[in-house]
């Protein structure tokens, strides 16, 4: 009689029920779906040899094959221990009727749960994710926040010198110019250049001899810096005034004492 109701369940499992494809085509990201065995049936496999078993159909979201999310789908029928392509589904009536009949155990859950693994893969890509963005951050506050070593703090002082002492040596500096040096100063400087910075340069120019060596503002520099000295000053004096009164003569003696050969400071003129 026991025999006799197997196989009536078994019939009206796979009268209603139609093997659906466990496997998704492969790709770099993406939706899959696979079988967790649960627990072994009494049910036969009608298209196979030995017998179902019970298994917890999951599907779950991808990137490069690595799982990052699972989802619990329910449970389903399948052979081969679930290591297979093919399942049946079982609707919840089934099931119901498969615990009271010993088909399957009684005290199974009516809803199957997830493995730990499976839990808690989704905090361990978010806590992940989280630390990498955190490292990022951290390193680049400091790339930003790190003071300049002491070779580019004696450039920027250099730039706001040369800087003063063209546009003071081509007339009195108003303090509406003050804002467009301190614009042309800082693109050869790390960072802005504030109008206090070139206030307090421009009175320390002041009290300067009014036509001192200009060599010191080169020493120890390389060619491309000795370059930039020499075109912040043009900048600043204008391209209209290089040729001509107090802006040519400073030029002409910054050039000179920068070692700046004239061919180069014609190709730094013409790029004014």
């Amino acid at each position: 009689m026991r025999n006799i109701l197997f196989a009536i369940l078994a019939a009206l499992t796979f009268g209603i029920a139609s093997p659906a494809e466990a496997g998704r085509g492969v790709a770099i990201w993406g939706d899959r779906e696979m079988l967790d065995y649960v627990a072994e049936t009494t049910l036969p496999n009608q298209v196979g040899e030995g017998k179902l078993s019970l298994c917890h159909r999951v599907s779950y979201t991808h990137f490069f094959f690595m799982p990052l999310y699972f989802s619990s789908e329910g449970y389903v029928l399948a052979p081969d221990r679930c290591d297979t392509e093919y399942y049946y589904d079982i609707a919840p009536i089934k099931l119901a009727l498969y615990r009271n009949t010993g088909v399957l155990p009684a005290d199974l859950p009516d809803e199957p749960e997830l493995t730990l693994l499976q839990t808690i893969t989704p905090f361990f890509w978010g806590s992940f994710a989280l630390i990498v963005a955190f490292m990022k951050f951290r390193a680049g506050g400091f790339r930003r926040s790190a003071a300049p070593g002491p070779a580019a703090v004696e450039f920027r002082n250099r730039v706001l010198e040369t800087s003063c002492r063209a546009a003071l040596a081509d007339g009195e500096i108003e303090d509406r110019e003050v804002a467009a040096i301190c614009a042309i100063a800082g693109q050869f400087t790390t960072g802005q250049v504030s109008p206090d910075q070139m206030r307090k340069m421009i009175g320390y120019v002041r009290v300067q001899p009014e036509t001192p060596d200009l060599s010191h503002l080169g020493s120890g520099l390389d060619d491309t810096r000795r370059h930039q000295l020499l075109h912040v000053a043009m900048m600043v004096i204008g391209k209209d005034r290089l040729g001509t009164g107090d802006g040519k003569a400073f030029l002409d003696k910054l050039a000179l004492d920068l070692m700046v050969e004239p061919r180069r400071r014609d190709a730094l003129a013409s790029s004014i």
